[in-house]
């Protein structure tokens, strides 16, 4: 099989998702090689790894260092879907993309701002980080508690930015459009949510603040394409 749509990851994701749903990949075995993966799909090394570490994040898979990538699970039941049968009409689409535009404007510099941040207040930051990102994943299957959380991750990197404006501005705007949001997961399930959540996580524990403002608004373009794909 040979990837060559533009979303690779997601491709890459489908392909393995298969796998594991055909019973090609059984729980408890370790899942093919990166190099054997490559080969395969003829795709880069970072498309394989990406696609691995949503299984990761959604439970279904575990990397054990040295010995490779397992399966630990095949149950997607309560992980959602990405293409549900109720397909965005262009009216979702366009109200759900322009959040998601406004919100790719001013999430990304919240994050940036971060720098500014003293230690304590930084480590007191990843804390509550950790602790909401802990709660998104026991959320998967559950719509309405997914967003709530996902709103509280996003609104407290917001409200750490020493920013009240901007603060301000994204609380309003989950307010106004939580069915939009929950409609949109609903629409695409939870895996990329958790996938990017732990990545922005991950590198603001390694104070990388450039790179975790590029994973933001990476998270937030990628959702932007999820929809214009579905219409």
């Amino acid at each position: 099989m040979a990837v060559t749509k533009v979303s690779i990851t997601a491709q890459v994701f489908d392909f393995m998702k298969d796998q594991i749903l055909k019973g090609s990949w059984q729980v408890g075995e370790k899942i093919p090689s990166e190099n054997s993966l490559r080969a395969q799909l003829q795709c880069s090394r970072s498309s394989i790894r990406s696609a691995i570490s949503q299984f990761i994040a959604l439970g279904i898979m575990r990397s054990e260092q040295g010995k490779g990538t397992f399966l630990v699970s095949s149950d997607f039941e309560r992980l959602g879907s990405m293409n549900t049968g109720n397909g965005a009409t262009y009216a979702d689409y366009a109200s759900i993309s322009a959040v998601l535009e406004f919100r790719r404007l001013i999430e990304p510099q919240a994050v940036r701002w971060l720098e500014r941040l003293d230690s304590a207040a930084m480590e007191e930051l990843l804390h509550r980080l950790g602790d909401l990102n802990q709660l998104l994943m026991d959320s998967v299957g559950d719509h309405a508690g997914f967003i709530e959380h996902d709103q509280q991750f996003h609104l407290c990197i917001a409200s750490s930015c020493g920013n009240e404006v901007l603060t301000n501005a994204l609380r309003f705007t989950f307010e106004q459009t939580l069915q939009r949001h929950q409609r949109m997961n609903e629409l695409f399930g939870f895996a990329n949510g958790l996938n990017y959540h732990r990545r922005i996580l991950e590198a603001l524990e390694k104070r990388a603040f450039k790179k975790a403002a590029g994973l933001m608004h990476e998270h937030l373009q990628h959702a932007i394409d999820q929809l214009a794909a579905e219409i």
